[in-house]
C-alpha cells in the first residue's frame, strides 16, 4: 500500500499486528505497571485506564466479534434442488460455453496444475456445482445410485473433452466451493475496527470536501455493517435497494458525458433491480 522497500514493508507489517493485537499489547502494558509499581491493576490511573481498555476489548469481542463469526459460518441455504433432466439441460449448456475444459478445471480449482486434479476432486466439484451438496451429503442421500449414475456421466463427457482420462483417486489441489468450504477467520480487535472507522470517516469528509454526493443504503444493509457509518442516518437514500447495498458517490461537472454515462447506467441497474424485485413478488 505505501512502498517496496524493507522498511515500509516492516512499518505496516508491525502496524498490523499492533492494531490487531491490541489486546495482548494492553495485557503486556498492564503486566509491566504491576511489576514496575508493585499495586494490584486498580490502584493506579494508567492501569484503570488500560483495565477499561480490556474489558471493551471483551465485550466487542463477546457481543460482536463471536456472534459475527458464528453467522458467517451457518451453513448456507441452498435453492431447490432441479430435476435430473433440469440439471442435465443446465451441464451442457454451461460445458457448451467452455472453450478451453483444462483452462476451465485450472480456474476453479485456484490455478493448481492439471496432475493435481484427480477423479475426485472433479466429482466433489461437479456435486456442489450442480447438485447443491457435500460429497459426504451425496454418499448419505437415498438418492445415492442415480446421484452417482449421472455423476459419471457428467465425468465421461469431461474426460471426453479433456482427451485424456483423469487420475483416479483425489490430488492436492483444492476446488473453490463457496457455499461449502469452510469459512475461516482471523480475529481483529476492536482498535481494527476503530481504525477502519476513522479511514472511512476521513475519505467520508475528503469526498464530501470535493463535491461528492453520499447515498445511503437502507437502513437493513446499514445495520449489518459494522464498523457504523453515522452519515447514513442523514444522507439520501437511493429510490431502489440494489440488494447488495448500493451506494452512489456523483461528483457534480467534470465531464459531462461521463457523468451523463454513469448516471444512465445507474438509472438502468436499479430499473433492473425493481423488475427483479417485481418479478419476485
Amino acid at each position: 500500500m505505501i512502498g517496496t522497500s524493507a522498511g515500509e514493508w516492516l512499518f505496516i507489517r508491525s502496524s498490523i499486528i499492533l492494531i490487531r493485537y491490541t489486546p495482548l499489547l494492553y495485557a503486556a502494558i498492564l503486566a509491566a505497571l504491576c511489576l514496575w509499581r508493585g499495586h494490584a491493576p486498580w490502584q493506579t490511573t494508567p492501569a484503570r485506564c488500560i483495565c477499561a481498555l480490556l474489558a471493551c476489548e471483551a465485550i466487542f469481542y463477546l457481543v460482536v466479534f463471536r456472534p459475527h463469526v458464528s453467522r458467517v459460518r451457518t451453513p448456507a441455504a441452498h435453492p431447490a434442488a432441479l430435476s435430473p433432466s433440469a440439471r442435465r439441460t443446465l451441464f451442457y449448456r454451461c460445458m457448451g460455453n467452455v472453450p478451453d475444459a483444462d483452462e476451465y478445471l485450472r480456474w476453479w480449482f485456484l490455478g493448481a496444475d492439471l496432475r493435481d486434479i484427480c477423479r475426485d476432486n472433479v466429482r466433489q466439484f461437479l456435486l456442489w456445482a450442480f447438485f447443491d451438496v457435500k460429497e459426504t451429503d451425496a454418499w448419505c442421500s437415498p438418492d445415492r445410485d442415480a446421484i452417482w449414475a449421472e455423476l459419471d456421466e457428467y465425468m465421461a463427457f469431461l474426460e471426453k473433452r479433456l482427451d485424456r482420462p483423469l487420475a483416479k483417486g483425489r490430488g492436492s489441489a483444492q476446488g473453490l466451493m463457496l457455499t461449502v468450504d469452510d469459512v475461516e477467520t482471523a480475529y481483529r480487535s476492536m482498535s481494527w475496527y476503530l481504525a477502519v472507522f476513522i479511514v472511512d470517516q476521513l475519505t467520508h469528509l475528503i469526498m464530501a470536501v470535493l463535491g461528492f454526493q453520499y447515498y445511503a443504503r437502507s437502513p437493513a444493509q446499514a445495520a449489518k455493517t459494522f464498523p457504523p457509518r453515522p452519515q447514513e442516518l442523514w444522507a439520501r437514500r437511493h429510490d431502489v435497494d440494489v440488494g447488495v447495498g448500493l451506494y452512489l458517490m456523483l461528483r457534480p461537472g467534470g465531464d459531462e458525458c461521463k457523468v451523463a454515462l454513469f448516471k444512465l447506467m445507474c438509472k438502468y441497474l436499479a430499473f433492473e433491480a425493481f423488475l427483479d424485485h417485481k418479478t419476485s413478488a
